[in-house]
């Protein structure tokens, strides 16, 4: 365990004034200690901002909340060489960092915030805590120390009316938008910061803020027993993730938070009933064409009576009238899951899918939410209001945490009594706790009073209605609870199950699977198949990973040398260790991600790298021998290589320059450098960088035609060095003899440099998207697949019309330069002020709280 600081040292708050021994790098105060559990720079903050993080300036915040020591607590600071604190700060700062087992503090200074209140007076509830900063005159760490009980109270009763004070956070910002939050931050968690700990140690927090490389953020721990992840499989430290309104339950296979009687929610999250619910959120996406971006959307829902109202602002005229159809919108709200519709209209002929995030509630405890909604919509004349009769729909949980419906629904214009059908297919996502199964089959929501309006002065539509929810026992005698998928489970065949629709059912596939056929037996008898993401191309693996198909799924997975979660693969040698042997492996502080430099004395791009010095003038006898390190060879200034056995002085076989090879062609005809800054940049063997021109140079009397343009050694990089395999192939290690080669996906052929479109019928193979048709074209006299209606593409692989399809990414080489960035450049200052926002003196008084 990391040794730490004692925490009863009263001596540890002292009035002192911080004065810095370190050379003074600002005449004005550098930054300030604040009454509000916060340590500020460039400016003193003496109110309290009423804002969730970040804030825009540097802050190192152990507690940021509306603190008042008019009826309760002091805060104390002092900077101090004691010997002794010294010594313990600098063993916990090597114990628990790699990157400093030579850290030696100099100086701590230690800001204390003793028993303090909350606005407006109170004392009821006190909180005591503290931040140390340590330095050595160049790096610095900071250490948050929490008393045990010492967070008592998270919220302030509030100076406006229009919001509630934030609940407490803590973390640590630059002020240029790097953000840096303790776990728990901003939820009601944080009252749990005495109980947890990065190091170890309950209630002691420690950071990396000094040198942490340009761009670089705040950096937890790294050494082994530093880790904030406890054992989490009961209650006895598992309750400290429950909401305070919330119960721990221990099970056989683990925990779960249950809400108190008279609040709802997950456990995590817990609200109390009958109190109105706010969310924000933002919209964006395209719709008939129109795209639109960060929409506001606000609604508030009176939980007593299932009312809700929401209004989406700066929609579009163009497109405003169309999505009145969009009720859904305003419909399911909720605390932390995924929600998508899939709406049709079959007159129309329109689709249109809306995704939903809705993120958990904020320091305000309202609901956060983004929407993306993609397709078309019936056009409906401008200024005309659409009319939602009542209805219901029904949810079928299908496995935990999914639930589906299906209802059939019209819209008619306003005056006009001609019913326009439109179905609507729904799919929530959310965690329920795995060791408590939920005993819900069904729900059933009722929808009434829909009132949906578009006001195109203020380019805002509004959307209200009224939801009940019932739950379905199955009893069929009873209208309201009847369950038709009691009996339907049993029908629907595998990979399928059962979705309620009105008072009958039907089976559907699930995720991952696609309907094949139906048996002749009736209702319920669909056949799933297993679409397989990899050869249809809808998977998102990244260029530079592996699509594994599973059933009902895909994984992907990174290709040796990359790193990543198969998504986003980055190229790093720490994993492939293939730098060369005169190469070293080491972190780019500007892209935080491992890359081979050359070692000094030596050239080329960290992969492949010569010695500097065998580039000089060749002054032996005869014809020299081509120097070769692993399979490498070069030759001496003067001579080229030839295959890789032997050398030929340039002079013996150079073409002369005839009067086609102008400047110009000569200079199109040179190898390209390759750079990794302004700076620094390689030409392949035989050739000079120059600055000036950023070109690769010929030596005095050569020309083109006597050099290559292969790379620095004359040797062609493997593909997971450089990759050059064709876009439609993968570089892929090939087990047999260790080496990476270029291979076509699926569908095409080649050698991996060059791949083309396999000829197959569709007919023969199934390889049509899932949202594509297999028909004859007469014109080419073979099957080919085309896209249905609503959708784009070749066939192979659709997607909604009117979207942007996903193409690969590109390799990018980073720059490999290590610049070191203070995040808080501002830690080496003349003196410290204290701000007196309050009643805040710095008189000496013995701390519960010490480093």
């Amino acid at each position: 365990m990391a040794v730490s600081f004692e925490r009863s040292h009263a001596h540890y708050v002292r009035r002192k004034q911080f004065r810095d021994k370190r050379p003074r790098t600002c005449r004005q105060p550098c930054y300030n200690v604040n009454s509000n559990g916060l340590l500020s720079f460039l400016t003193e903050i003496p109110s309290f901002f009423n804002i969730q993080f970040p804030l825009d300036y540097p802050v190192i915040a152990p507690l940021y909340t509306n603190v008042d020591t008019r009826g309760s607590g002091t805060v104390y600071y002092r900077e101090t060489q004691d010997p002794s604190l010294l010594e313990r700060a600098s063993d916990a700062v090597r114990e628990s960092f790699s990157s400093a087992a030579d850290f030696t503090a100099t100086s701590l200074f230690i800001a204390t915030w003793d028993n303090v209140g909350y606005y407006n007076r109170g004392s009821d509830k006190v909180n005591t805590f503290q931040v140390v900063i340590c330095s050595d005159g160049e790096d610095s760490y900071v250490q948050f120390l929490y008393a045990d009980g010492g967070i008592q109270w998270i919220q302030s009763t509030g100076q406006s009316t229009g919001l509630p004070d934030a609940r407490a956070q803590a973390g640590l910002m630059s002020g240029d938008g790097r953000l840096f939050t303790l776990r728990g931050s901003g939820t009601d968690q944080i009252q749990n910061l005495d109980k947890w700990s990065n190091i170890q140690v309950p209630g002691m927090w420690l950071f990396h803020v000094g040198l942490t490389g340009q761009g670089g953020n705040v950096m937890p721990p790294d050494l082994d027993g530093t880790s904030e992840a406890g054992k989490t499989d009961s209650c006895t430290l598992g309750k400290t993730l429950c909401h305070s309104k919330s119960h721990c339950v221990d099970h056989v296979t683990g925990f779960c938070c249950h809400c108190h009687s008279g609040y709802y929610g997950n456990g995590f999250n817990c609200l109390k009933e009958g109190i109105p619910l706010r969310v924000n959120g933002k919209v964006s996406g395209i719709v008939n064409g129109q795209e639109f971006s960060q929409l506001d959307l606000q609604s508030y829902v009176v939980t007593s009576d299932g009312r809700t109202y929401t209004a989406i602002s700066r929609v579009q005229n163009t497109i405003g009238y169309d999505m009145q159809t969009l009720n859904v919108l305003g419909g399911v709200i909720g605390g932390v899951f995924n929600h998508t519709a899939d709406i049709s209209f079959p007159l129309t002929g329109n689709d249109v899918v809306i995704r939903q995030r809705y993120l958990g509630l904020d320091v305000f405890d309202q609901l956060k939410m983004e929407a993306e909604i993609q397709g078309s919509l019936p056009t409906i004349p401008l200024g005309t209001k659409i009319q939602i009769p009542d209805y219901e729909e029904q949810y079928t949980r299908t496995e935990p945490g999914v639930m589906v419906a299906k209802s059939s629904l019209i819209y008619r214009l306003d005056g006009v009594p001609v019913d326009n059908p439109f179905t609507v297919e729904q799919t929530v996502r959310f965690s329920e706790c795995p060791h408590v199964p939920l005993n819900v089959t069904t729900v059933r929501l009722k929808v009434a009073r829909n009132f949906i309006s578009y006001e195109g002065r203020e380019s805002i539509i509004r959307y209200a209605m009224t939801d009940k929810v019932t739950l379905s026992s199955g009893r069929e005698h009873d209208r309201q609870d009847f369950d038709p998928c009691k009996e339907g489970r049993s029908k629907c065949g595998e990979h399928s199950f059962c979705r309620v629709e009105g008072n009958s059912f039907s089976c559907a596939c699930n995720q991952g699977f696609q309907h094949l056929y139906s048996e002749s037996d009736g209702v319920g008898s669909e056949i799933c198949v297993d679409i397989n993401e990899c050869q249809t191309g809808v998977h998102d693996c990244d260029v530079n990973a592996l699509c594994i198909n599973e059933e009902g799924s895909y994984a992907c997975q990174c290709v040796s040398g990359f790193v990543g979660n198969g998504q986003s693969c980055q190229k790093s040698c720490d994993q492939a260790n293939d730098c060369s042997v005169y190469g070293a492996c080491t972190l780019d502080a500007t892209s935080d991600k491992y890359v081979c430099v050359c070692l000094p004395g030596y050239l080329g791009d960290g992969y492949y790298c010569v010695d500097s010095e065998l580039h000089s003038n060749y002054t032996g006898s005869g014809v020299p021998v081509p120097t070769c390190v692993l399979g490498i060879c070069w030759c001496p200034e003067g001579y080229d290589l030839q295959g890789q056995n032997s050398c030929a002085k340039k002079s013996d076989y150079e073409v002369p320059v005839t009067d086609t090879d102008t400047e110009d062609s000569l200079i199109l005809s040179r190898p390209e450098p390759a750079c990794y800054n302004s700076t620094l940049c390689f030409c392949p063997t035989g050739y000079t960088y120059e600055p000036l021109t950023g070109t690769c140079d010929l030596p005095p009397g050569a020309n083109s035609h006597s050099h290559g343009t292969m790379g620095p050694t004359g040797h062609k990089p493997s593909c997971n060095i450089v990759n050059t395999c064709h876009p439609h192939a993968q570089c892929v290690l090939i087990t047999q003899d260790n080496r990476y080669r270029c291979q076509c996906d699926a569908g095409y052929e080649g050698d991996g440099y060059e791949c083309g479109e396999i000829d197959v019928s569709c007919e023969e193979v199934d390889i049509c998207d899932i949202h594509a048709t297999c028909t004859y074209d007469e014109l080419r006299e073979k099957a080919v697949c085309l896209c249905n209606p609503g959708y784009q593409g070749d066939g192979i692989l659709c997607s909604v019309a009117g979207t942007v399809p996903v193409v690969p990414g590109v390799w990018l080489l980073r720059q490999i330069l290590t610049r070191h960035f203070q995040l808080v450049s501002q830690l080496s200052p003349a003196y410290i002020k204290l701000s007196q926002t309050q009643d805040i003196n710095n008189k000496y008084k013995p701390a519960s709280v010490a480093a």
